[in-house]
């Protein structure tokens, strides 16, 4: 980029700077001021991933009591964030920012995508250092009133970690290099005095001649010691590309390799949690299905112990109602046999 200043009084008297040149540079300044802050927001800009961790459930009418981990990957652009998970089961998008000290806000709000009422929102606050972002924070209600999780989100920058890989091997490839050669301090001898008149020049002598030598070769030995140092610094510059690029190599296969893990840990911790739900599914349905059957059990127990009892009182009335019968009939006899005999009186009576 190229500034041009026009001033109708660029200097004062005797060649002092003047009035218009001080807000010229006053205003070059400011830019440059603004430029650099402009720099440090945009040095945050692209795709950063990682992960999604929160704690166990802090409630007992939670859905799923079990803490779990989750990829996500947000975008910056000009110091705002943005990001979006969806699954299998929830949905959720994410806004927030970082400041130019590094401040970072982020906050999120989901729910269940077979029941969208029960919905939840995060709250995570952090900093942003170089190619690493972590921030922390709750999972709560919708009103903020209920906590339900202590959440952190961790997030790098491919971009950025592969800038301070870049800038750390230039760091050690220029502590490696080799210091130039040092000027050499003999003094270079005189030249003979020139001849004032060409054509009576007299005929240099041996020492003069053998001055001229000894300059001649000196020269061609800083000649020498420059192009080997040129040479040298050629060679390390290849060296250092060539460091580089192994180097970024070796960190994109690291990071690769980082993620690869990543992703199977977090898949492995998600069909555990998963194998767990599911356990816990099928005690809770075998334990309501022993309490229904031991509910039913205790029901038909007691229709029989009553069953039993209602034939019981039957037959003990029956017994008792017969046995009224048989003393009434054995009372009504006895009473018959005392009665006094009727005599049937005959005609011969008469």
């Amino acid at each position: 980029m190229r500034w041009i200043f026009l001033s109708d009084s660029p200097t004062g008297p005797s060649g002092s700077v003047g009035p218009g040149a001080l807000c010229n540079l006053a205003l070059v300044f400011a830019m440059l001021g603004s430029g650099a802050a402009h720099g440090q927001i945009n040095d945050t800009e692209g795709t950063w991933q990682g992960t999604l961790s929160c704690g166990d459930m802090q409630t007992a009418a939670g859905r799923s009591p079990k803490g779990f981990v989750s990829q996500i990957k947000v975008n910056v652009s000009f110091g705002a964030i943005t990001g979006r998970r969806d699954t299998a089961e929830v949905i959720e998008s994410f806004n927030g920012s970082i400041e130019r000290s590094g401040r970072t806000t982020l906050e999120g709000s989901g729910h269940w995508k077979d029941n969208p009422r029960r919905a939840w929102r995060y709250r995570l606050k952090g900093t942003q250092s170089g190619s690493q972002m972590a921030l922390a924070g709750p999972l709560e209600s919708p009103d903020g009133k209920t906590r339900l999780r202590d959440c952190q989100v961790r997030l790098t920058s491919a971009v950025l970690a592969a800038k301070e890989a870049r800038e750390r091997s230039d760091k050690a490839a220029l502590a490696a290099r080799p210091a130039p050669p040092a000027a050499s301090t003999q003094p270079a001898p005189a030249a003979p005095p020139p001849a004032t008149n060409p054509a009576v020049a007299t005929k240099p002598t041996p020492a003069g001649d053998l001055a001229a030598r000894t300059s001649e070769k000196l020269n061609r030995d800083k000649e020498l010691a420059a192009r080997q140092a040129a040479d040298k610094a050629a060679e390390a510059e290849r060296a250092l590309a060539a460091r580089r690029q192994s180097d970024e190599a070796a960190a994109a296969a690291a990071r690769a390799q980082a993620q690869a893990a990543e992703v199977e840990a977090l898949r492995r911790k998600n069909l555990q949690l998963e194998a767990e739900k599911a356990a816990a599914e099928r005690a809770a349905a075998e334990k309501a299905a022993a309490d229904k059957a031991a509910t039913d059990k205790a029901v038909a127990e007691r229709a029989a112990a009553e069953r039993v009892a209602t034939e019981k009182t039957a037959a003990e009335k029956a017994a008792a109602d017969k046995a009224a019968a048989d003393k009434a009939a054995r009372q009504k006899a006895e009473a018959d046999a005392r009665k006094a005999p009727i005599k049937v009186r005959s005609a011969m009576d008469l």
